[in-house]
């Protein structure tokens, strides 16, 4: 009797506890999914409004793959960086799906998704005609050049007059008088450039033995000559574009608030202006307010490409801080292990691959 009682109580545990499953099955069937908060700012080409308001973008085109394969509803939120951040570690949002750079500083309170893309900040400068006018009046007019021009109007004139004193006696071409000495002049210019036009030739012995060792000599002598001359065309240039990040130092320099070139600045005690969107910063570097602007290149290239700022806007030829873009949410969700998998798959595609090479951003 003891162990059919134990049977049938142990039966009965079953019985419940199988009816509470069925419960809660029944309950989570008849509640809807919640609609989830999504941050969002307009950082084009990952996020922006076309003309009809509606967001597009390389980011959006991954979230609206992933939403709807996990079948997610959901509202976008617009906010500043700022707030994106003071959102997600506080949980007021479900999840940003801006590209935004993971720090250390950013991981202790966020959860950030596989990275979807891999960035880098640039330094964007204004390029004034005007300065260039100025440089260049400043180059050709440096020590350097007119040392090197004065050596080579010496070596000119030293071997005309010699080629007209070996001459002078022998040859009609160089008859005495200043003609004869500027036709040593005429003589040694043509030969040194190595243009020989043959209308003017030594006859003497040893006019032709001293024109045959200018002639080799010259080679050597007026290619080092053009590359000082060249040097100093180009060092001033040189000196004064900006190279490396450092060079910020010297300049009144913006970045977007609490943005990864921020934090990167910062920590290079590199002291920065802060403007809340990209296409201020790029206006005051415009207006001549900042003398550059820095921020993530894809969306500086794009903001530059699309403007229409009547001033060129150059983005220096160096790169710094590598960024990994990726989604993210507040810390303790569940839903950006959801989302690794799929954003895997759509990463290995080659429509991922074609999306990035009509926003440009394959080679980049």
């Amino acid at each position: 009797m003891r162990i059919v009682s134990i049977i049938i109580i142990y039966l009965l545990i079953f019985h419940n506890w199988t009816l509470a499953q069925n419960a809660e099955t029944e309950i989570d069937t008849l509640t809807p999914p919640r609609k989830l908060t999504i941050a969002i700012k307009e950082s084009p080409p990952f996020t922006y409004k076309n003309k009809n308001g509606i967001y597009m973008g390389i980011s959006v085109y991954l979230w609206d793959l992933i939403a709807k394969e996990l079948n997610i509803d959901f509202e976008y939120k617009e906010m500043t960086l700022p707030e994106i951040l003071t959102s997600l570690e506080s949980g007021t949002v479900d999840l940003s799906i801006n590209p935004l750079t993971v720090t250390s500083k950013r991981i202790k309170n966020i959860i950030f998704s596989q990275p979807f893309y891999i960035s880098n900040s640039v330094i964007v400068t204004k390029e004034r005609k005007a300065d260039q006018v100025n440089n260049l009046l400043i180059q050709v007019f440096s020590f350097n050049f007119l040392k090197a021009l004065f050596l080579l109007l010496v070596a000119l004139v030293s071997f005309g007059t010699l080629m007209w004193l070996f001459e002078r006696k022998k040859n009609p071409q160089f008859s005495n008088g200043i003609m004869g000495w500027w036709t040593g002049i005429w003589w040694s210019s043509a030969t040194m450039t190595t243009v020989g036009y043959g209308d003017v030739s030594p006859k003497s012995f040893m006019g032709q033995l001293f024109g045959t060792v200018l002639m080799f000599a010259a080679i050597l002598m007026v290619t080092g000559l053009m590359a000082g001359i060249s040097s100093a065309l180009t060092v001033n240039q040189i000196t004064d574009e900006w190279t490396h990040v450092q060079d910020l130092r010297k300049a009144k320099a913006g970045t977007i608030n609490e943005s990864a070139s921020h934090h990167f600045l910062d920590h290079n005690l590199i002291k920065t202006h802060k403007t809340p969107t990209v296409s201020e910063g790029l206006k005051a570097v415009h207006n001549g307010e900042l003398d550059a602007f820095v921020y993530d290149e894809p969306i500086l290239r794009w903001q530059i490409e699309n403007d229409t700022l009547t001033d060129k806007l150059r983005i220096l030829p160096f790169t710094f801080n590598t960024q990994y873009y990726s989604f993210a949410s507040p810390k303790g969700d569940s839903l950006i292990q959801k989302i690794n998998p799929i954003l895997l798959d759509i990463l290995e595609t080659t429509e991922w691959r074609a999306m990035l090479s009509d926003y440009d951003l394959l080679g980049l």
